[in-house]
């Protein structure tokens, strides 16, 4: 998967995506919705667990504006960090972006209605739950306790499920 991804989220769960679309090739930009809780000097993450590797991110800063670039912006933040996020965002979504939530909550429902009035192109999707059960261990080191094998998505529009599933996937 050559493709640019920002990676929004706040905690060792986003964490995780981030690593794991990393770790099939991703370049991953991860943007900390909380400010400074990660390691700004150095942008590696060691992932330990049912995975063991070290993950090399372009970035990690509270910047949203690589969300500009990007191939798929991956919104993987709680709930109530979506207002935040959003408002960042809305300006620098652009055509052909593929948006995804972790966990589901709504945030595909609520961001296309934030979109409602630009004519932007996008495909959403949102999955149900994280792909993983994680902690972090230390500031750069993810602990991997389990690996979903399957999870329910949703894609709109329906037309694009199956190129979405696979790149996903991928």
């Amino acid at each position: 998967m050559k493709k640019k991804i920002t990676v929004i989220g706040n905690g060792a769960l986003s964490l995780s995506i981030a690593t794991q679309m990393g770790s099939r090739g991703g370049e991953i930009v991860y943007v900390d919705v909380r400010d400074g809780i990660l390691p700004q000097t150095s942008p590696i993450v060691h992932v330990i667990g049912k995975q063991e590797y070290h993950i090399h991110f372009n970035e990690i800063t509270n910047s949203y504006l690589s969300v500009s670039e990007a191939d798929i912006v991956i919104i993987a933040v709680t709930p109530s960090f979506h207002a935040q996020v959003f408002a960042n965002i809305l300006p620098l979504i652009k055509d052909g972006q593929l948006v995804v939530f972790f966990p589901a909550c709504f945030g595909a429902i609520n961001f296309l209605a934030a979109l409602q009035d630009q004519e932007i192109d996008i495909t959403t999707c949102e999955a149900v739950a994280f792909p993983s059960v994680c902690e972090m261990q230390s500031q750069d080191t993810l602990y991997i306790q389990n690996i979903k094998s399957s999870m329910r998505v949703a894609v709109k529009p329906k037309e694009k499920t199956e190129e979405t599933l696979a790149l996903l996937n991928s």
